[in-house]
Order: structure tokens, then sequence, then C-alpha cells
């Protein structure tokens, strides 16, 4: 089981899509960035993420549960 996801761990992949599950509670700082998302829905799980985890993606939708908490390390 998966619990968490390392800084900058997909960064630059030309990833279109991903799925993150639902046992995930923490996504590193930079972890999808500069990649070529649209669309992310993160799960409940997730109660704390890093800064930067999606700069540089063309976004039009991000679902995000309501008690995450956006670290600035």
């Amino acid at each position: 089981m998966i619990v968490s996801i390392g800084d900058s761990a997909f960064a630059g992949n030309q990833l279109t899509s991903v799925s993150i599950g639902n046992s995930v509670n923490f996504i590193g700082s930079f972890a999808f960035a500069r990649n070529r998302l649209t669309d992310v829905v993160f799960p409940n799980s997730l109660t704390s993420a890093g800064i930067s985890v999606l700069f540089g993606n063309q976004l039009s939708s991000i679902t995000l549960p309501e008690n995450v908490e956006i670290s600035a390390e």
C-alpha cells in the first residue's frame, strides 16, 4: 500500500493522467510538476501536500479534500 509520493516523483514525464490511490496521505513538493495534466482528483485520504505539486500543468479542474494542509517546505 502506497501512503506517500515523494518530492518530484513524477515531475517532467509528460503525464496526461494520474490515478492517486485512496491510501495516499502525503504528496511531496513538485511531485507532478511539468506534465500535461488537465484534471486531477486527490483522494479524501490526502492530509498534506508540498508546494507546487501541480506546477506547470494545463489544469482545468482540481478536486481537493477540504482539510489538506499545504506545506511551504
